[in-house]
């Protein structure tokens, strides 16, 4: 539920449908690479830093659906659902001035 929730609002406030914002499974070609290592962030923070980025610079994303499979329902997640989202929407909405040339 949180997880459509949050696409929904990135796709309100950056006009881009993403499925699953907080994945932690991406591919970034290499010549993307160190400029993402410079990004803020370290946790779910960073994959949406990552995405912004992404879209304000104009690369393509591209999703590949594949199976979301939860061990012992997620219970070793460290993502803290109310606090944790509070946060991504905080990165949200800062993100709409960052990055731009």
């Amino acid at each position: 539920m949180g997880n459509k929730i949050t696409s929904f609002m990135f796709q309100l406030i950056y006009k881009k449908k993403i499925n699953d914002t907080q994945t932690g499974l991406r591919f970034y070609p290499n010549q993307l690479i160190e400029k993402l290592c410079y990004l803020d962030g370290n946790k779910f923070d960073f994959e949406t830093n990552v995405l912004i980025y992404c879209i304000k610079k104009k690369i393509n994303i591209i999703e590949i659906t594949i199976d979301t499979i939860y061990i012992n329902k997620n219970k070793s997640s460290r993502f803290k659902p109310f606090e944790d989202s509070v946060k991504i929407y905080k990165i949200f909405f800062k993100g709409r001035k960052k990055y731009n040339d």
